[in-house]
């Protein structure tokens, strides 16, 4: 992107010889700038001199990407000209200097790039800073709810941390994706180091949904907060969520994950196991598995759930690593009810899923299953009966009564 900002004032007023200098700071890189470069330049600057003209120290703290882009303030103040080519970072951090500033000729190429329509997973938070300063960033807030699994807890810190409003407008959403419920209570421990504020945010969090290291470093956590005032506000909140759940617990809760695996909430069982092949219950780990049965026709899977329910919306199959021969190609799948029924979900014939791939089929459903079942019903396609399998996953929605 091209940036060029020229402007004949400031190119005389930077030829002009002063002894007057101010100290600015911002995010502790300091300048010595002539104070009428920086009246002239900064609204921020003047708003303070005209309150105190003896103030020669100015200090700022600026949200930044690169803090190398701070270089290109100091070109401003020697030049008064900036002419040059940018990438998409440095036109937001310019933006982000020249709003914290007051420098209107640097926020302008960020502003006349700012649509809806360049909207993506790696500028969705820089958009919606901008945007909630004019009005609710829904555009905005809708990609992050639907993508946040996707996000990074320090990514995802660094925006919250100065929007809890946002924060508890995600937590409750309908839309949100998880993977599963650690990520919400990791978060959220994060960012409670940080600001007390947060804690009670934990009333939406679903802690016998974690796995057992993340409830421990909660605990862990709860446990730091030894003063008395501390210690009153978080077992405050903690008692409010017991209340709460306790008020709707004849009412099925539910979270969205998009992996049984990485919930920790199933179990794996087969018709049989394989000569040299991993143990079934290597599915349940999310690194690789290499699974196989031996070489019997019908040979079966069995995914079951720890505990509760989940209405399925799709499953995933990975085929083995290792060869192309031997590759599963027609298979049923199968749900089990709580009242031990078996309901045909999906069958597969002469699809065959080559080695390394994963293939991912949608479910239509509205029914709560408390397991799956899947059953190879014909030959693989080195004709034989082995069942390979590297994962055997579902995405859905979790009930727990």
């Amino acid at each position: 992107m091209k940036l060029s900002v020229i402007s004949p004032i400031l190119y005389r007023l930077a030829t002009y010889i002063n002894d007057d200098y101010c100290i600015l700071n911002i995010n502790s890189a300091v300048f010595e700038v002539p104070m009428h470069l920086a009246i002239s330049l900064c609204k921020k600057i003047q708003q303070i001199y005209l309150t105190d003209h003896s103030c020669r120290k100015f200090s700022f703290i600026c949200e930044l990407i690169n803090q190398s882009s701070l270089d290109l303030l100091s070109v401003l103040f020697k030049n008064g000209t900036l002419n040059l080519e940018i990438d998409d970072d440095t036109c937001y951090d310019l933006y982000s200097i020249g709003d914290t500033l007051g420098i209107d000729e640097l926020t302008i190429p960020y502003l006349d790039n700012f649509s809806g329509d360049k909207l993506n997973l790696k500028n969705v938070f820089q958009f919606c800073e901008l945007h909630k300063k004019v009005s609710f960033p829904q555009k905005e807030m809708n990609l992050i709810i639907e993508n946040f699994s996707k996000f990074e807890i320090p990514t995802l810190a660094r925006f919250y941390e100065k929007n809890i409003d946002l924060l508890e407008y995600s937590l409750k959403s309908e839309a949100l994706k998880l993977n599963d419920e650690d990520q919400i209570a990791n978060l959220l421990i994060c960012l409670s180091k940080r600001s007390l504020e947060f804690l009670r945010l934990f009333n939406y969090v679903y802690l016998d949904f974690c796995s057992n290291e993340t409830f421990s470093n909660y605990v862990n956590f709860i446990e730091t907060l030894i003063d008395e005032p501390r210690l009153k506000t978080a077992f405050s909140c903690i008692t409010k969520a017991i209340d709460k759940k306790l008020e709707t617990s004849l009412v099925p809760k539910s979270i969205y994950v998009n992996s049984l695996v990485y919930s920790h909430n199933v179990k794996y069982s087969s018709s049989s196991t394989g000569s040299l092949s991993d143990p079934v219950e290597s599915l349940a780990d999310s690194k690789n598995s290499n699974f196989f049965t031996a070489n019997i026709p019908n040979s079966w899977i069995t995914a079951d759930l720890k505990e509760g329910s989940i209405i399925p919306t799709s499953y995933r199959i990975k085929s083995r690593d290792q060869s192309k021969l031997n590759v599963m190609q027609s298979w049923k799948l199968e749900g089990k009810t709580a009242d031990g029924k078996l309901i045909t979900l999906d069958e597969q014939k002469n699809n065959p899923i080559n080695a390394k791939e994963t293939k991912e089929f949608k479910l239509e459903t509205k029914e709560k299953f408390i397991g799956f079942v899947i059953t190879q019903i014909d030959a693989n396609t080195s004709g034989k009966n082995f069942m390979f399998i590297n994962e055997f996953d579902f995405s859905g929605e979790i009930y727990k009564l």
